[in-house]
């Protein structure tokens, strides 16, 4: 439930007039910030994106992640093959919270552009797709999982006032709920002679959603995280996000997922710190993850990149 003195959201309608209006309303609730995105290999900003976006910030993200490291007294155990359970602070704040939150952003868009690509015959790119976006949907959901009961109780734990900008966080994961059970059906009907246009003005409003909800966490959670929770802490909560995201079978999605968007200097570091379990997450599932994505979204992982991240 959100935090006392949030608002309680209405329920998400699918029609294009009710997916506008729903657009209009979550834009005013989120202050606009400066729209700028980073590129997690050599952290520059690039060119300004789309409106519809607001600010991909993996720029402040990074900013956050030097605050964290420059607050941090003790650094926390480094992480070593015996020992699957600790990781290091650092690997929360530079590597693993940037790496999903650009893995999330890129593969939001590739998604909705590939969907409005598809065409009504297309059966074969319906299936792929819907593989695809099965183990995608559950990699956001499971991050929402981790903010909802790891970063943002730890958050009002050291910052009761926090509850408003909690609150809005915790709107935007159930909207997205809404958002993404109607997708889910939009994919299902996906058949001969059926037009894409339904999912792919859902696949839209994820992305936008996607984009404003990160932007938010980027700018207002994760900078009250590094100001108020202790290294200490910061370092238990490192160590229970990656246990979650390398458990169970749909780690063998997750992991690789997270993995396939970054730059080769980000991946390498992000491997390097992360626990056993975790890296052999990855070893044993990056070829058949890499081979459902190239099916899936074709040129819309290009274009997707193109999109969002700097040349050079």
């Amino acid at each position: 439930m959100p935090p006392s003195g949030a608002a309680d959201p209405s329920p998400v309608a699918t029609t294009p007039e009710a997916l506008q209006a729903d657009s209009k309303r979550i834009a005013a609730d989120h202050k606009p910030v400066a729209s700028t995105v980073a590129d997690a290999d050599g952290m520059t900003p690039s060119s300004t994106l789309p409106a519809v976006h607001g600010a991909a910030v993996h720029g402040a993200a990074l900013r956050v992640a030097s605050s964290l490291q420059q607050s941090t007294t003790t650094a926390a155990p480094t992480a070593t093959a015996d020992d699957t359970d600790t990781i290091t602070t650092d690997t929360i704040t530079t590597d693993m919270i940037t790496a999903v939150h650009r893995s999330v952003r890129l593969a939001a868009s590739a998604l909705s552009d590939r969907t409005r690509r598809l065409g009504h015959y297309d059966l074969a790119d319906a299936d792929e797709l819907r593989r695809y976006w099965s183990g995608f949907r559950i990699a956001v959901q499971t991050h929402h999982e981790i903010e909802d009961t790891i970063i943002h109780p730890a958050v009002l734990g050291s910052v009761p006032s926090a509850a408003g900008v909690i609150g809005l966080a915790t709107r935007d994961h159930r909207l997205l709920d809404d958002l993404i059970a109607g997708a889910d059906g939009a994919l299902a009907k996906l058949g001969w002679g059926v037009p894409a246009a339904p999912a792919a003005r859902l696949m839209h409003r994820i992305d936008e959603l996607i984009h404003r909800h990160l932007d938010l966490e980027e700018t207002q959670v994760m900078p009250l995280m590094a100001r108020h929770v202790g290294a200490e802490e910061r370092a238990e909560l490192a160590s229970a996000m990656v246990r979650r995201l390398a458990k169970g079978k749909q780690a063998r999605f997750t992991v690789p997922f997270i993995a396939s968007w970054l730059a080769p200097s980000h991946r390498s570091r992000l491997l390097a710190t992360a626990p056993a379990t975790f890296r052999m997450r990855h070893r044993l599932s990056q070829r058949s993850h890499r081979r459902l994505t190239t099916r899936a979204l074709r040129d819309s992982r290009a274009r997707s990149f193109d999109a969002h991240i700097a040349p050079g």
